[in-house]
């Protein structure tokens, strides 16, 4: 089968997904052409997916935001079509991709399907009320013209169907999946930083922008340093709020705790954490969560996404409200002061974590490629009642 994955941006938790489907679709035989934008790029995945067999990977430029350009990549892409058609699945990431793809797919006979990666209008905050309406009405009118649009979460799902009023049909769960062979653990961050080798550490890895929170993770360090005075935050990850989060940071007095560790393959570095922290806002199935879990890390998230299918407070894992730094550091504290209860929390989420891999999601993924696209029955996969109970049930004892 051929299979177009389409993305606007290719770095992060959308570009490793797209990178990680890509190179276990083609180890399964297909034939896939990955078209990416060059302005929000990770060279190390463009480098992973160049060369590859049964991979062709081709530079489509597209803005984040709308612009006048978006008729130029509708135009690409239709050309890219013709010369390398026909083509069974467009598979479009993240809401450009996905409106480009979806236009395109009115002039030809590849099946539509559609990954949000977390709906912009779960948002809260930081978008004006009337863009977010403008773009609730624009999911309507292009979920029309998509096969199967894919939630990575069932909050994601239940927000498609009751907010954006799409047609339950199209719609189809499918938490995400991690290549374990990704996974290294040679670094040494505490050596490489200087610091001593019980120095408490906890982990942030996400863009540096409103939706993954790093600022409410900045807020909770001075409390967390009053009760363990050696703690660092090691921050993974760049976006256009470096800046300003820097002088919260300064703000705030705790700019030597802070590691700013810029953009990496955070897959190499989870092991150095003691605790993981994803105070997001709003979010799918953020692979932050997964990926903490696989290693078998304590996790504190909000209940945002999957948070609350994959997370059960205290067993697992941790749930604490949004926008709340005092919550988030008292239950760090906890963590930190208490060895055997980071023990057996890390224990269960790495049972858990067994679930959440690439073989299990790419499975699923061609079921919905290409095993129901034809039809319009709802295919959900687990259960979007009951997910966490499904995912338990699915995990590896």
């Amino acid at each position: 089968m051929r299979v177009i994955e389409i993305c606007e941006p290719l770095r992060e938790g959308v570009g490793r997904h797209v990178t990680d489907v890509t190179l276990g679709l083609s180890r399964r035989g297909h034939d896939v052409h990955v078209l990416y934008s060059p302005f929000r790029v990770d060279p190390a995945l463009v480098k992973l997916l160049t060369g590859v067999p049964g991979v062709t990977v081709a530079q489509l430029p597209m803005r984040r935001e709308p612009h006048w350009t978006d008729l130029s990549a509708l135009l690409g892409l239709l050309g890219y079509l013709g010369r390398h058609g026909p083509v069974d699945v467009i598979h479009a990431h993240s809401s450009k991709a996905g409106a480009i793809a979806r236009l395109a797919g009115l002039l030809g006979t590849a099946g539509i399907v559609y990954s949000p990666h977390a709906f912009v209008t779960m948002t809260e905050s930081g978008i004006p009320a009337h863009r977010l309406l403008a773009y609730g009405w624009i999911e309507r009118a292009l979920g029309l013209l998509t096969n199967r649009i894919v939630c990575t979460a069932t909050a994601e799902f239940q927000h498609a169907r009751e907010r954006l009023g799409l047609d339950e049909s199209r719609l189809v769960v499918l938490h995400n999946g991690i290549d374990p062979t990704t996974f290294r653990s040679e670094s040494d961050l505490r050596r490489e930083c200087g610091l001593a080798a019980d120095t408490p550490m906890i982990g942030f890895v996400g863009r540096l922008e409103p939706q993954k929170g790093a600022d409410i993770a900045i807020r909770a360090l001075p409390s967390i340093l009053a009760a363990s005075p050696k703690t660092v935050l090691a921050i993974i990850g760049e976006g256009r709020d470096r800046a300003w989060l820097e002088s919260l940071a300064a703000s705030c007095q705790v700019t030597n705790a802070i590691l700013w560790l810029g953009a990496r393959p955070a897959r190499e570095y989870f092991h150095n954490f003691d605790v993981l922290v994803c105070p997001s806002r709003f979010d799918g199935g953020a692979y932050t969560v997964i990926e903490g879990l696989y290693c078998g890390l304590p996790v504190i998230c909000t209940p945002v996404g999957s948070a609350t299918e994959v997370i059960v407070h205290g067993d697992n894992g941790f749930i604490v409200p949004p926008e709340d730094p005092a919550a988030l550091a008292a239950q760090t504290i906890e963590l930190l002061r208490n060895a055997d209860l980071r023990e057996r929390v890390g224990a269960a989420a790495g049972s858990l974590g067994e679930y959440f891999l690439l073989d299990r999601m790419l499975d699923e993924l061609e079921e919905i490629y290409f095993g129901r696209l034809s039809g319009w029955r709802p295919l959900v996969v687990g259960s979007h009642n009951d997910g966490n109970r499904m995912i338990r049930e699915n995990a590896a004892p």
